[in-house]
């Protein structure tokens, strides 16, 4: 199957209509038509079926349709990609959470750009639970991180060990994102029962969550996807609910217009404390370089500047210990 075709089954799917479809990809309909017959004829079972007004997605292709998504989304990376590596110079690796990634990591590399640091600095995706992890065995110097209170006491035999300093930015909670026409986005709060039917969107496993603990495994739709913006498109395009930190979807259309139609509810009856703290977490001073150094500075002015203008995720005195 071309690549190409993964974008074309897509729209299929988004549309609910092979017509309309190849109105918008500018293909003849018997063109697209024959492709989902390829397709199919390839996979060996069916990807949509007749309904009312268009098409449907049979159940094996919903799960098709999941993964198509996610390798239509990489595709479409890769294309863009431009070799930015700079020879020889310093190489500085900041480890940040999925969450976390998609809410500023563009402005922190503007920041740096504007103080003139001249190396290779790459942001690259790790799971909370893994991002101290990857500190204690150097494989980064510098990371971003959601850690609940638990996790916190978990890790602190680490930090004394390894002389790590973990640093309390702000403090956040998870909340549903789910379109505006979805019932969710008319409610108050949403109970973590009410999502078990519903198609759940996650960028991470799921099988016991900081704060959902082992809950939504009670969930019998789930689709993977590789990073946070492509959750989003889920649930922006497919009627999916999605899992979020509220500090993740505050001033999303500020800076992706596109999520306009997202909503962010409260969730009610988590199995764990709903509370995180996002942390900036790196080696004492002893053992990180002038420009690793700098970079800390940049990424607390940040911060505190965008706390002014979001006082509602401050950390009150006595929060997560003594950071």
């Amino acid at each position: 199957m071309k690549l190409e075709h993964f974008r074309y089954l897509l729209t299929i799917d988004r549309l609910r209509s092979i017509s309309s479809a190849a109105r918008e990809l500018h293909i003849r309909q018997t063109t697209l038509s024959a492709i989902v017959k390829s397709a199919e004829e390839e996979l060996g079972y069916a990807l949509f079926e007749r309904a009312p007004g268009g098409v449907s997605t049979t159940p094996v292709g919903e799960q098709f349709m999941s993964l198509a998504w996610e390798i239509n989304t990489q595709y479409e990376e890769l294309l863009s990609i431009q070799n930015t590596a700079l020879t020889g110079a310093q190489s500085i690796k900041i480890l940040v959470a999925p969450p976390t990634a998609f809410r500023f990591t563009l402005a922190l590399t503007e920041r740096f750009k504007s103080i003139g640091f001249k190396g290779n600095l790459t942001f690259e995706e790790e799971n909370s639970s893994h991002i101290v992890a990857s500190l204690v065995d150097h494989s980064a110097s510098i990371g971003i991180a959601y850690l609940t209170e638990r996790n916190l006491v978990k890790a602190e035999p680490d930090r004394q060990k390894h002389d790590l300093v973990i640093e309390p930015l702000l403090t956040t909670n998870l909340q549903l994102v789910c379109h505006k026409d979805h019932p969710f986005a008319a409610l108050p709060y949403v109970p973590l029962s009410s999502v078990y039917d519903e198609r759940l969107a996650t960028a991470k496993t799921i099988r016991n969550d900081a704060i959902l603990g082992k809950s939504m495994m009670n969930c019998t739709r789930i689709s993977s996807f590789t990073d946070t913006e492509t959750v989003l498109l889920a649930v922006r395009d497919r009627n999916m609910i999605a899992f979020l930190p509220a500090f993740t979807l505050t001033g999303l259309t500020e800076f992706r217009p596109e999520f306009a139609d997202l909503r962010a509810v409260p969730i009610k009856d988590t199995p764990l404390e709903n509370k995180l703290y996002l942390c900036l977490i790196y080696h004492g001073d002893h053992s990180i370089h002038y420009q690793e150094k700098r970079i800390l500075k940049e990424i607390r002015h940040y911060f505190w500047t965008l706390l002014a203008y979001h006082p509602e995720f401050t950390i009150t005195e006595g929060e997560a210990g003594n950071p």
